[in-house]
């Protein structure tokens, strides 16, 4: 948004976001390289279990630096890629380069998209608004045919199992 209202520059922020990004890769590399194994051993990481963990190891010495470059683009997944690959102890070099590219890439998508949407705010308003009344009004429907179809159930079902008196155990 800020590129997009020209408060900054795009090549300036493109370089600060790519570097940052880039360190951030290296700190959880080197986490990953140094302290990995005691992490992974002692159980620390409690909700990854210790024969995922060795899957994870394998993908990472089969496609180890795809992976690295594909992370960029994958959501919530930066820290646990780079954590494994230091773990996986392919080259420190090798990832910081493959890092540093896909986070130019992403990067540049995103501030491009940040700029062109901030140039064309109202635009993008007009279709948010028509968005928001379309979901609003499919979620009305949803959730009147769930009412009608609950309602159109429990009085079937009251129609059919309490018209008859219930039977004594003598009869």
């Amino acid at each position: 948004p800020l590129a997009g209202a020209g408060s900054i520059d795009y090549i300036p922020a493109l370089l600060c976001s790519t570097l940052g990004s880039t360190l951030g890769f290296i700190t959880m590399y080197k986490i990953g390289h140094w302290f990995g194994q005691r992490i992974l051993e002692r159980g620390k990481i409690k909700f990854i279990p210790l024969e995922q963990v060795h899957k994870v190891e394998g993908w990472f010495h089969k496609y180890g630096y795809w992976v690295v470059v594909g992370n960029r683009f994958l959501s919530g997944t930066r820290a646990v890629v780079s954590f494994f690959a230091g773990l996986s102890e392919l080259s420190l070099l090798g990832c910081a380069v493959l890092s540093f590219l896909s986070a130019l890439i992403w990067n540049g998508i995103l501030l491009y998209a940040g700029r062109t949407m901030g140039q064309n705010w109202r635009t993008i308003l007009i279709f948010l608004e028509a968005y928001g009344k379309l979901a609003t009004l499919i979620i009305i429907v949803v959730v009147l045919i769930f009412i009608g179809r609950y309602i159109y159930q429990r009085q079937h079902k009251d129609n059919n199992g309490s018209s008859e008196p219930p039977q004594s155990p003598d009869e």
